[in-house]
């Protein structure tokens, strides 16, 4: 049976490779690997069955010196930003097949168009996942406390954004102190979803040692910010229990995760001034409330002293007027019993007249001179004739003169 040597299969394939595919052709897929060399760039190419993480194809490619230069000088400094790990991209490529090192495509140009439409195509699709799960504007519903002192930030430690922030923060004209916990995460790259995916998972274990979270990221082109268009890192942010608050150092452009924090800022130090001067106006508050609460203090001090004086007056003349309502009183009650006293004199007067008179008109003597006489046995009176006693003389009074006589 006849067989092919290797090299010889390769080099029929490298033929119908040269034959079919002689113009430059455009092919896209995304970036899982990439490294530079003495100018020269390689890349891993792959395809991802929808709606999964499956790897259908792959491919390597190579982006000479000569060509780089050349999309340098054509894209811009944007050009960084397109050659990185997990970004779409539709590249022009001359299809070379070696005997020995295999199938290679060789880059002549990058159409940067491509890649910001899949950039703006998949932030879509994320919104309108996060809004159909009902958590779009979870994090933006939180209430903020009155003051945030203790701050979860994410960020890279090493980038100019977190020097600026801590910059700002530190030398706060209000000399205030802030609490500041890092989660050193990546801010650019493939690292960028878990780290802070893992940065939320512990802040959700820790909730009651914070006040909210921060977001740092210095800067960068709309490509360079392009991680913060991924769905687990705003699903996070979303669900977090914390209010977020975001300053990833873009002027125009608006990420996913700041659509869904709770406030999105354009920069750290505008984040910094904002953590600032929500104390500044807790503060204000505070002394504003002092400022009322002496003044309703001394107000009131002022109507219980007028209050105090008034019953103290009332204190200070309450004896006088009671003695004098004692001393009316006394009077009154002297001159009711002079009144009583003076009528019941009188009154006596009367009787003792009535009695004298009476005594007069009963008095013996004015009898006797009217015809009457009075008998006498034995020094009393007699009163009927059955108690005299006929043994004994009787005693017979007169007007004029008193008579004995015998019974005989």
């Amino acid at each position: 049976m006849e067989s092919f040597s290797l090299f010889e299969l390769n080099e029929y394939v490298r033929r119908v490779v040269a034959l079919n595919f002689q113009e430059p052709i455009w092919v896209h897929g995304e970036i899982s690997q990439i490294k530079e060399s003495r100018g020269n760039w390689y890349l891993e190419i792959i395809e991802k069955k929808e709606g999964s993480e499956e790897i259908i194809a792959q491919s390597s490619a190579a982006l000479w010196y000569k060509s780089y230069m050349f999309l340098k000088r054509k894209i811009g400094p944007s050009i960084s930003s397109l050659l990185q790990d997990g970004i779409q991209v539709k590249l022009k490529i001359n299809l070379d097949f070696h005997e020995r090192y295999g199938l290679k495509m060789v880059i002549e140009d990058i159409d940067p168009n491509y890649t910001m439409g899949q950039v703006e195509l998949n932030r879509q699709k994320i919104i309108t996942k996060l809004k159909e799960e009902g958590v779009y504007d979870l994090n933006n519903s939180l209430e903020l406390p009155s003051i945030l002192q203790r701050v979860a930030v994410i960020a890279s430690e090493r980038s100019a954004g977190y020097a600026d922030f801590m910059k700002q923060l530190e030398q706060n004209a209000y000399d205030y102190d802030f609490e500041v916990a890092l989660y050193d995460s990546a801010v650019q790259g493939r690292n960028v979803e878990s780290d802070f995916v893992a940065a939320f998972a512990d802040i959700a274990d820790n909730l009651e040692a914070y006040d909210c979270v921060v977001i740092i990221r210095g800067g960068g082109s709309k490509l360079d910010l392009s991680g913060f268009d991924n769905y687990n890192i705003a699903s996070a942010i979303a669900r977090c229990n914390l209010p977020v608050i975001t300053g990833i150092g873009h002027e125009i452009d608006e990420t996913v995760s700041d659509m869904v924090a709770y406030e999105a800022l354009k920069t750290p130090t505008a984040v910094a001034s904002y953590l600032i001067d929500k104390c500044a106006y807790y503060e204000g508050e505070i002394n504003q409330l002092s400022e009322l609460l002496k003044l309703d203090t001394l107000q009131r001090l002022k109507q219980e002293e007028s209050q105090l004086k008034l019953i103290q007056q009332e204190i200070n003349l309450a004896p006088k007027s009671l003695l004098e309502r004692e001393k009316l009183g006394l009077e009154t009650t002297i001159r009711s019993l002079e009144r009583g006293f003076r009528s019941l004199v009188q009154k006596e007067d009367l009787f003792v007249t009535k009695a004298e008179t009476l005594l007069e008109v009963m008095d013996p003597k004015h009898i006797l001179k009217r015809g009457f006489t009075l008998i006498k046995q034995s020094g009393k009176i007699v009163a009927n004739a059955k108690s005299i006693d006929h043994k004994k003389k009787l005693s017979i009074s007169f007007a004029d003169a008193d008579l004995e006589a015998k019974i005989l």
